[in-house]
């Protein structure tokens, strides 16, 4: 009608079909996530009295700093110093943007169901570049889903998601590129480049596999091209090296230096090196790693289109080799047979593998279903699952031997409880802890990390091999040091805590745990003057504690 002013937005229906049609195992493979994640989200509501926890107290650091870092202008662990903690620098300063608002635990959930959803949909443009037809594709995405498995890394809280899309983004655009090279000043060279950038600081790791494209670029004889993504990819990692070195940190981040073998490697000659990424990794695969039989089912497919086509440079055939130099690299640099809680440090890996062997069987399947066509699908499903299977056996152990809802229930009952002790009765309070991640985020106190990712004088002794009694004590004395909460056995192997330190109670949880460093920690007084307040505080908070917590000690008995 004239004077009617035309919606700025109409919804149009005839493309929101074209986006269906051509996304469509995208889009049932999201569903599928989502309802994934939701049956575990709720479950784990259920097991904690309605509260939002995620499987890991790990989670806690990266939300601690973040958390500090908007509020106080401090990238620490705690707001009164600066750590260099994280080994997922990109992770944190996301979560850190959106704290901007206002901190909440809910922001790395939503971020991660969000990036769930982004991983599917670059692992379907990725196939549908390569021409693998619909049906393999939905199969290869709910296989990457499914055995990842994907919802478990959602409820952690941490950046392993961002880390696989980040890695899927740059495999899409590194492959596309390889077989003509574009000019470095081109938008396409500079894409790259900034997913290098990106991939490398979301985690370490994922620096092997810009490096590997470096080496493909090089091989195809733009030297210039490998050199320049190589420089900008390591650019950030090297400045926030400094930074942490201006700080008065190692250059690397604590996490690193104390929890693999990177403080190991940084010194290392050429024979330990050839060792450690030849010897070694040929009998850890030797000896049926989960990821044996995908390289060389990997392996196989990149020769036999080799010597078909004998084009090495088609995004297929440099996928497939991609993959398999990324796994042999990492085979090394993580536990054997499957690393990390929820075997998490090789979970980018797993979800490369069928769409890895997809891209690779997926040009020789019928485009389109059809009844002659069955005996094609039988034999390349019969492969994958054979390949897959020592997969399998790995999901099989992430979700029933080592559940995220059951990791949820333990940070629950035991870091959970410890931060709201704190917040009752020690909230700006100088403690000693070795779990690190809740009690930081939940409270302010001036927290002294005994296992040395928080405390750079702690990480350094234990590196250097002069961590003991005399030296904890030292360390929580000039800190002034109220109490110590932490797991007793684990600084057996260092000749044990101070004996002067008073054990005031212990919390055990009622349960097997799942992901726990321990079943039990112990408050100790550190000050044996403050054994009396401390057992006060306890038994004051006593009736506070969920009943999947055992409480023992002098507080209980009464004793003195």
């Amino acid at each position: 009608m004239p004077g009617m002013k035309t919606p700025a937005y109409t919804f149009n229906a005839a493309a929101a079909a074209n986006f269906a049609r051509r996304w469509w195992p995208a889009l049932v493979v999201s569903a599928l996530l989502l309802i994934l994640c939701g049956a575990l989200i709720v479950r784990s509501l259920d097991y904690n009295d309605g509260a939002l926890v995620y499987a890991l107290d790990d989670a806690y650091i990266h939300m601690s700093i973040a958390r500090n870092f908007v509020e106080q202008g401090v990238w620490g662990i705690t707001p009164y110093a600066y750590s260099s903690t994280s080994s997922s620098p990109l992770w944190t300063l996301l979560v850190a943007i959106s704290y901007i608002p206002g901190a909440s635990e809910f922001t790395p959930l939503l971020m991660n169901l969000a990036l769930g959803v982004a991983v599917v949909f670059a692992a379907e443009r990725l196939l549908r570049r390569l021409r693998v037809p619909a049906l393999v594709r939905l199969a290869a995405l709910a296989l990457m889903v499914i055995l990842t498995p994907l919802e478990t890394l959602v409820l952690t809280g941490m950046e392993h998601v961002l880390q696989i899309l980040l890695a899927l983004l740059f495999l899409d655009a590194g492959t596309r590129l390889l077989a003509e090279p574009p000019p470095l000043a081109s938008w396409y060279w500079a894409r790259l480049a900034l997913l290098g950038m990106l991939t490398g600081t979301a985690r370490y790791e994922g620096l092997f596999l810009v490096l590997i494209f470096c080496g493909f670029f090089a091989l195809r004889g733009r030297w210039l091209h490998g050199f320049s993504l190589g420089a900008l990819s390591i650019a950030p990692v090297i400045v926030y090296g400094l930074i942490a070195v201006a700080n008065g940190w190692d250059f690397l981040p604590t996490s690193l230096m104390t929890k693999s073998d990177a403080g190991y490697l940084s010194s290392a000659d050429i024979p330990v090196l050839f060792t450690y990424f030849v010897v070694d990794t040929y009998h850890i695969l030797g000896s049926q790693h989960v990821l044996l039989l995908p390289v060389l089912a990997a392996l196989g497919l990149y020769l036999f289109r080799f010597s078909r086509d004998g084009r090495p440079w088609d995004s297929a055939p440099a996928l497939l080799l991609a993959f398999v130099l990324l796994a042999l690299i990492n085979v090394r640099l993580v536990s054997w047979p499957w690393a990390g809680t929820f075997a998490r440090y090789e979970a980018w890996l797993i979800a490369l593998v069928p769409l890895v062997l997809a891209a690779g069987l997926g040009a020789d399947v019928p485009r389109r279903f059809a009844w002659r066509a069955v005996p094609a699908y039988a034999v390349a499903l019969l492969l994958a699952l054979f390949v897959m299977r020592d997969v399998y056996q790995r999901y099989q152990f992430v979700a029933y031997d080592n559940p995220a809802v059951t990791a949820t229930r333990d940070v629950y009952n035991q870091q959970m409880q410890m931060a709201r002790f704190l917040v009752a009765h020690y909230d700006n309070a100088v403690v000693a802890a070795n779990d690190i991640g809740a009690i930081n985020y939940f409270t302010d106190i001036d927290n002294v990390d005994l296992w040395g990712l928080g405390s750079i004088d702690v990480a350094r002794a234990i590196t250097e091999n002069r961590y003991h009694t005399d030296a904890i004590r030292q360390l929580t004395s000039e800190r002034a040091t109220q109490i110590a909460i932490v797991y007793e056995s684990w600084f057996e192997q260092y000749g044990g805590l101070p004996p002067e330190w008073v054990a005031v109670g212990r919390w055990q949880v009622a349960h097997d745990p799942a992901i726990l460093g321990g079943d039990t920690v112990t408050f100790f007084a550190v000050d044996p003057a403050a054994a009396d307040s401390l057992a006060a505080n306890l038994r004051a908070f006593s009736a506070s504690l969920p009943p999947g917590v055992i409480e023992s000690g002098i507080y209980v008995d009464g004793a003195g």
